[in-house]
Protein backbone atom coordinates (compact mmCIF):
# COMPACT_ATOMS: atom_id res chain seq x y z
CA UNK A 1 0.00 0.00 0.00
CA UNK A 2 2.75 2.46 0.95
CA UNK A 3 4.50 1.83 -2.37
CA UNK A 4 1.33 2.63 -4.33
CA UNK A 5 0.67 5.78 -2.30
CA UNK A 6 3.98 7.26 -3.43
CA UNK A 7 2.31 7.95 -6.83
CA UNK A 8 -0.53 9.80 -5.13
CA UNK A 9 -0.94 13.21 -3.54
CA UNK A 10 -2.04 13.84 0.00
CA UNK A 11 -4.81 16.39 0.56
CA UNK A 12 -2.25 19.05 1.47
CA UNK A 13 -0.08 18.31 -1.57
CA UNK A 14 -3.05 18.35 -3.94
CA UNK A 15 -4.34 21.59 -2.44
CA UNK A 16 -0.94 23.23 -3.03
CA UNK A 17 -1.09 22.30 -6.71
CA UNK A 18 -4.14 24.54 -7.15
CA UNK A 19 -3.34 27.09 -4.44
CA UNK A 20 -6.49 26.28 -2.47
CA UNK A 21 -7.22 25.34 1.12
CA UNK A 22 -7.54 21.70 2.21
CA UNK A 23 -11.02 22.57 3.52
CA UNK A 24 -12.13 23.18 -0.07
CA UNK A 25 -11.27 19.60 -1.00
CA UNK A 26 -13.02 18.32 2.13
CA UNK A 27 -16.13 20.30 1.17
CA UNK A 28 -16.11 19.02 -2.40
CA UNK A 29 -15.85 15.47 -1.08
CA UNK A 30 -18.71 15.99 1.39
CA UNK A 31 -21.11 17.20 -1.33
CA UNK A 32 -19.95 14.63 -3.88
CA UNK A 33 -18.43 17.01 -6.43
CA UNK A 34 -14.86 15.72 -6.22
CA UNK A 35 -13.61 12.89 -4.02
CA UNK A 36 -10.15 11.39 -3.46
CA UNK A 37 -9.39 8.25 -5.39
CA UNK A 38 -8.25 6.50 -2.25
CA UNK A 39 -9.27 6.87 1.37
CA UNK A 40 -6.75 5.08 3.56
CA UNK A 41 -7.51 3.07 6.64
CA UNK A 42 -5.85 5.80 8.66
CA UNK A 43 -8.47 8.31 7.42
CA UNK A 44 -6.07 10.06 5.05
CA UNK A 45 -7.21 10.93 1.55
CA UNK A 46 -5.10 10.42 -1.56
CA UNK A 47 -5.59 11.98 -5.00
CA UNK A 48 -4.22 10.48 -8.19
CA UNK A 49 -2.26 12.15 -10.96
CA UNK A 50 -5.22 11.57 -13.29
CA UNK A 51 -7.51 13.63 -11.05
CA UNK A 52 -5.54 16.82 -11.73
CA UNK A 53 -7.23 17.31 -15.09
CA UNK A 54 -10.68 16.66 -13.62
CA UNK A 55 -10.11 19.22 -10.87
CA UNK A 56 -8.84 21.70 -13.43
CA UNK A 57 -12.17 21.35 -15.28
CA UNK A 58 -14.02 21.98 -12.01
CA UNK A 59 -11.91 25.10 -11.44
CA UNK A 60 -12.67 26.43 -14.93
CA UNK A 61 -16.41 25.82 -14.53
CA UNK A 62 -16.36 27.47 -11.10
CA UNK A 63 -14.54 30.49 -12.58
CA UNK A 64 -17.45 30.73 -15.00
CA UNK A 65 -19.68 31.02 -11.90
CA UNK A 66 -21.31 27.66 -12.54
CA UNK A 67 -22.96 26.38 -9.31
CA UNK A 68 -21.30 23.38 -7.69
CA UNK A 69 -24.54 21.41 -8.00
CA UNK A 70 -24.51 21.90 -11.78
CA UNK A 71 -20.84 20.96 -11.92
CA UNK A 72 -21.62 17.72 -10.04
CA UNK A 73 -24.54 16.94 -12.35
CA UNK A 74 -22.29 17.42 -15.39
CA UNK A 75 -19.46 15.29 -14.02
CA UNK A 76 -21.91 12.49 -13.16
CA UNK A 77 -23.12 12.25 -16.76
CA UNK A 78 -20.13 13.66 -18.66
CA UNK A 79 -19.71 12.73 -22.30
CA UNK A 80 -18.44 14.47 -25.45
CA UNK A 81 -22.01 15.46 -26.30
CA UNK A 82 -22.64 16.84 -22.80
CA UNK A 83 -19.37 18.77 -22.96
CA UNK A 84 -20.33 20.41 -26.25
CA UNK A 85 -23.75 21.33 -24.87
CA UNK A 86 -22.23 22.71 -21.67
CA UNK A 87 -19.57 24.75 -23.43
CA UNK A 88 -22.09 26.25 -25.85
CA UNK A 89 -24.17 27.47 -22.92
CA UNK A 90 -21.15 28.85 -21.12
CA UNK A 91 -19.98 30.52 -24.34
CA UNK A 92 -23.28 32.43 -24.47
CA UNK A 93 -22.81 33.49 -20.84
CA UNK A 94 -19.28 34.71 -21.59
CA UNK A 95 -20.45 36.64 -24.66
CA UNK A 96 -23.10 38.41 -22.57
CA UNK A 97 -20.46 39.30 -19.97
CA UNK A 98 -18.17 40.64 -22.68
CA UNK A 99 -20.98 42.86 -23.99
CA UNK A 100 -21.61 44.16 -20.46
CA UNK A 101 -17.91 44.80 -19.87
CA UNK A 102 -17.61 46.60 -23.21
CA UNK A 103 -20.55 48.79 -22.20
CA UNK A 104 -18.87 49.60 -18.87
CA UNK A 105 -15.58 50.25 -20.67
CA UNK A 106 -17.35 52.67 -23.01
CA UNK A 107 -19.00 54.49 -20.07
CA UNK A 108 -15.67 54.84 -18.28
CA UNK A 109 -13.94 56.17 -21.39
CA UNK A 110 -16.76 58.63 -22.02
CA UNK A 111 -16.55 59.88 -18.42
CA UNK A 112 -12.80 60.35 -18.87
CA UNK A 113 -13.45 62.36 -22.05
CA UNK A 114 -16.09 64.55 -20.38
CA UNK A 115 -13.88 65.24 -17.37
CA UNK A 116 -10.82 65.97 -19.52
CA UNK A 117 -12.90 68.30 -21.70
CA UNK A 118 -14.22 70.17 -18.65
CA UNK A 119 -10.70 70.69 -17.34
CA UNK A 120 -9.29 72.04 -20.61
CA UNK A 121 -12.09 73.88 -22.43
CA UNK A 122 -11.92 77.67 -22.58
CA UNK A 123 -14.59 78.83 -20.11
CA UNK A 124 -13.82 82.53 -20.25
CA UNK A 125 -16.35 83.62 -22.87
CA UNK A 126 -19.64 82.79 -24.52
CA UNK A 127 -19.47 81.09 -27.88
CA UNK A 128 -21.68 80.12 -30.77
CA UNK A 129 -21.17 76.55 -31.91
CA UNK A 130 -22.90 74.08 -34.20
CA UNK A 131 -23.89 70.95 -32.29
CA UNK A 132 -25.07 67.58 -33.54
CA UNK A 133 -28.39 66.24 -32.36
CA UNK A 134 -28.48 64.16 -29.20
CA UNK A 135 -31.07 61.83 -27.72
CA UNK A 136 -32.29 62.36 -24.20
CA UNK A 137 -34.42 60.59 -21.65
CA UNK A 138 -36.40 63.23 -19.79
CA UNK A 139 -38.68 63.14 -16.77
CA UNK A 140 -40.87 65.85 -15.28
CA UNK A 141 -39.41 68.28 -12.79
CA UNK A 142 -41.52 69.48 -9.83
CA UNK A 143 -43.98 72.32 -10.39
CA UNK A 144 -42.84 73.94 -7.15
CA UNK A 145 -39.04 74.01 -7.12
CA UNK A 146 -38.09 73.60 -3.47
CA UNK A 147 -34.82 71.84 -2.69
CA UNK A 148 -36.74 68.84 -1.35
CA UNK A 149 -39.00 68.61 -4.42
CA UNK A 150 -36.00 68.82 -6.75
CA UNK A 151 -34.25 66.06 -4.80
CA UNK A 152 -37.34 63.84 -5.05
CA UNK A 153 -37.65 64.52 -8.79
CA UNK A 154 -33.97 63.68 -9.33
CA UNK A 155 -34.41 60.43 -7.39
CA UNK A 156 -37.44 59.61 -9.56
CA UNK A 157 -35.40 60.30 -12.68
CA UNK A 158 -32.67 57.92 -11.51
CA UNK A 159 -35.31 55.30 -10.69
CA UNK A 160 -36.86 55.68 -14.15
CA UNK A 161 -33.47 55.17 -15.81
CA UNK A 162 -32.74 52.12 -13.65
CA UNK A 163 -36.12 50.57 -14.46
CA UNK A 164 -35.49 51.04 -18.19
CA UNK A 165 -31.85 49.86 -18.07
CA UNK A 166 -30.57 53.28 -19.11
CA UNK A 167 -26.94 53.90 -18.21
CA UNK A 168 -24.92 56.90 -19.28
CA UNK A 169 -21.62 58.58 -18.46
CA UNK A 170 -23.41 61.94 -18.57
CA UNK A 171 -24.62 63.49 -15.33
CA UNK A 172 -28.30 64.44 -15.00
CA UNK A 173 -29.11 67.72 -16.72
CA UNK A 174 -31.93 70.23 -16.34
CA UNK A 175 -34.10 72.08 -18.87
CA UNK A 176 -35.30 75.64 -18.26
CA UNK A 177 -37.42 78.06 -20.30
CA UNK A 178 -36.52 81.54 -21.48
CA UNK A 179 -39.51 83.05 -19.65
CA UNK A 180 -38.47 81.57 -16.31
CA UNK A 181 -34.92 82.81 -16.73
CA UNK A 182 -36.16 86.31 -17.59
CA UNK A 183 -38.11 86.15 -14.35
CA UNK A 184 -34.96 85.05 -12.50
CA UNK A 185 -36.37 81.61 -11.69
CA UNK A 186 -33.03 79.85 -12.07
CA UNK A 187 -34.07 76.58 -10.42
CA UNK A 188 -37.51 76.33 -12.03
CA UNK A 189 -36.62 73.26 -14.12
CA UNK A 190 -39.24 71.86 -16.47
CA UNK A 191 -37.51 68.52 -17.00
CA UNK A 192 -34.51 66.55 -15.86
CA UNK A 193 -32.73 64.49 -18.48
CA UNK A 194 -29.97 62.03 -19.19
CA UNK A 195 -28.15 62.13 -22.50
CA UNK A 196 -27.79 58.74 -24.17
CA UNK A 197 -24.51 57.43 -25.53
CA UNK A 198 -26.08 55.72 -28.53
CA UNK A 199 -27.95 57.99 -30.95
CA UNK A 200 -30.00 55.01 -32.12
CA UNK A 201 -31.16 54.10 -28.60
CA UNK A 202 -34.92 53.46 -28.59
CA UNK A 203 -35.20 54.46 -24.92
CA UNK A 204 -35.07 58.14 -25.84
CA UNK A 205 -38.21 60.22 -25.39
CA UNK A 206 -36.77 63.59 -26.45
CA UNK A 207 -34.35 64.89 -29.07
CA UNK A 208 -32.06 67.84 -28.58
CA UNK A 209 -31.97 69.08 -32.15
CA UNK A 210 -28.84 69.82 -34.10
CA UNK A 211 -28.15 73.43 -34.94
CA UNK A 212 -26.46 76.60 -33.79
CA UNK A 213 -26.15 76.85 -30.01
CA UNK A 214 -25.07 79.62 -27.70
CA UNK A 215 -22.84 78.04 -25.06
CA UNK A 216 -21.53 79.21 -21.71
CA UNK A 217 -19.53 77.50 -18.99
CA UNK A 218 -19.90 78.17 -15.28
CA UNK A 219 -17.28 77.02 -12.77
CA UNK A 220 -18.75 78.11 -9.45
CA UNK A 221 -21.59 75.66 -9.07
CA UNK A 222 -25.29 76.30 -8.69
CA UNK A 223 -25.17 79.05 -6.08
CA UNK A 224 -23.93 81.70 -8.53
CA UNK A 225 -25.44 80.27 -11.73
CA UNK A 226 -27.61 83.40 -12.09
CA UNK A 227 -24.51 85.38 -13.12
CA UNK A 228 -23.94 83.22 -16.19
CA UNK A 229 -27.62 83.14 -17.16
CA UNK A 230 -27.70 86.94 -17.07
CA UNK A 231 -24.68 87.04 -19.39
CA UNK A 232 -26.46 84.67 -21.78
CA UNK A 233 -29.66 86.73 -21.80
CA UNK A 234 -27.72 89.95 -22.37
CA UNK A 235 -25.82 88.37 -25.26
CA UNK A 236 -29.06 87.13 -26.83
CA UNK A 237 -30.64 90.57 -26.56
CA UNK A 238 -27.60 92.51 -27.76
CA UNK A 239 -27.13 90.25 -30.78
CA UNK A 240 -30.85 90.04 -31.54
CA UNK A 241 -30.89 86.25 -31.40
CA UNK A 242 -34.04 84.14 -31.35
CA UNK A 243 -34.21 81.38 -28.74
CA UNK A 244 -35.41 78.15 -30.36
CA UNK A 245 -35.18 75.62 -27.52
CA UNK A 246 -34.99 75.06 -23.80
CA UNK A 247 -31.85 76.13 -21.98
CA UNK A 248 -29.93 72.90 -21.34
CA UNK A 249 -27.92 72.80 -18.13
CA UNK A 250 -25.31 70.03 -18.11
CA UNK A 251 -23.04 69.13 -15.22
CA UNK A 252 -19.50 68.41 -16.44
CA UNK A 253 -17.72 68.14 -13.10
CA UNK A 254 -19.78 66.80 -10.20
CA UNK A 255 -19.18 65.09 -6.86
CA UNK A 256 -17.18 62.35 -8.55
CA UNK A 257 -14.39 64.86 -9.17
CA UNK A 258 -15.01 67.91 -6.95
CA UNK A 259 -16.33 68.54 -3.45
CA UNK A 260 -19.61 70.41 -3.07
CA UNK A 261 -22.19 72.03 -5.35
CA UNK A 262 -20.26 75.30 -5.21
CA UNK A 263 -17.39 73.70 -7.15
CA UNK A 264 -19.39 72.08 -9.94
CA UNK A 265 -18.58 73.00 -13.54
CA UNK A 266 -21.68 73.48 -15.68
CA UNK A 267 -22.29 73.84 -19.37
CA UNK A 268 -25.33 75.80 -20.50
CA UNK A 269 -26.50 75.64 -24.10
CA UNK A 270 -29.49 77.00 -25.99
CA UNK A 271 -30.41 76.75 -29.66
CA UNK A 272 -30.56 80.15 -31.34
CA UNK A 273 -31.18 81.77 -34.71
CA UNK A 274 -30.36 85.18 -36.03
CA UNK A 275 -33.41 87.41 -36.38
CA UNK A 276 -34.16 88.91 -39.80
Amino acid sequence: MNKILKTYFTTGEFAKLFDIKKQTLFHYDDIGVFSPEIKGENGYRYYSFGQIEVFNVITILKDLEMPLKDIKDYLDKRSPEELISLLKKEKEVIEDKIKELNKIHSLIQRKIDITDFACNVDKSSLKLEKLRNSLLVKTKAPEISTHKNIAIALANHIKYCDEHNIYSAYSIGGMLTLDDLKNELYSNYKYFYTELEDTSNSSSNFEKEEGLYLIAYHEDGFYTIDETYKKLLNFIEENKLLVKSYFYEDVLLDDLSVKGYENYTLKISVKVEESN
